[in-house]
């Protein structure tokens, strides 16, 4: 390539001095991250990255990197090792291959609703078996999700979501369609398992929703009970979330939330 040629398309909007958090597929690390900064962008698009710590990877050793707290831009992307070094023979760096391909999420702004609804967040690290988390999601749409996670849980890439419905929006759901149960002593055996079926089928569409870890943030690692923040981008936009968000906008507005004052926070209660 010459030698002022311009960085492939993918990297193009990433700009030298941004943080990343990396997780590498290298069993003598761990699955703890490493957060550097970019300090080059070459001609071929490979990403030269600062780190705090001198580390020994090999060559062609998976990675996956995503936008931190704060970064101008909320991305994640996979790529490999091209070779680790010192840059000006001080800071350590490592040097990454150029990736095919970068996914950008909207920023947190885009959520639609502040809510407290419990999770589990599954993911497969770089090495070593696949890995789940309880935790709770505090904002949603229908293109994604941030959820806190308790510990020093450090999911990446590709992940899946399981939201735990409110009750309310169960209810609600199969009503529309129909569903209406007897009450008390009339309620027939019959009637009681459409209405389980019909409700386990529901839930089912929030589970294991394929979403992308785009940002992720240690607000206070020093904490004697750390939790990690961690923004999703779902693969495809989710029309059953969409309904969910909405139920839950409902039921804030219900409540007697001024649509001029702070975002409603919605809860499974």
């Amino acid at each position: 390539m010459p030698p002022h040629a311009a960085p492939p398309a993918a990297v193009e909007t990433l700009r030298v001095g941004e943080e990343f958090m990396m997780h590498f597929g290298d069993p003598a690390l761990g699955d703890r991250p490493q957060v550097g900064r970019l300090q080059r962008l070459g001609h071929d698009g490979s990403l030269c990255i600062g780190l705090a710590d001198s580390l020994r990877l090999r060559r062609g050793t998976p990675v996956e990197v995503c936008s931190v707290q704060g970064a101008a831009a909320e991305c994640s992307f996979a790529s490999e090792i091209l070779g680790t070094g010192h840059l000006e023979g001080n800071l350590p760096v490592v040097l990454v291959k150029a990736p095919e391909a970068i996914r950008w999420s909207q920023h947190r702004e885009a959520f639609r609703i502040a809510v407290a609804l419990h999770a589990v967040l599954e993911w497969v690290p770089l090495h070593g078996r696949p890995a789940h988390c309880s935790g709770l999601v505090t904002e949603l749409s229908g293109t994604g999700a941030q959820i806190h996670l308790p510990g020093w849980s450090a999911p990446h890439g590709e992940t899946h979501l399981t939201v735990v419905l409110p009750d309310a929006f169960v209810d609600e759901n199969l009503r529309q369609r129909g569903l209406k149960p007897q009450i008390g002593m009339g309620r027939t055996p019959k009637v009681e398992n459409a209405w389980r079926r019909a409700a386990d089928d529901l839930r089912q569409r929030f589970a294991k929703i394929t979403a992308h870890v785009v940002r992720t943030a240690l607000p206070d690692p020093t904490s004697a009970r750390p939790f990690r923040v961690v923004t999703l981008a779902f693969a495809s936009p989710c029309e059953d979330v969409y309904r969910l968000v909405r139920h839950l906008e409902r039921e804030a507005a219900r409540r007697g939330v001024n649509p001029d004052g702070p975002r409603p926070v919605a809860t499974a209660a």
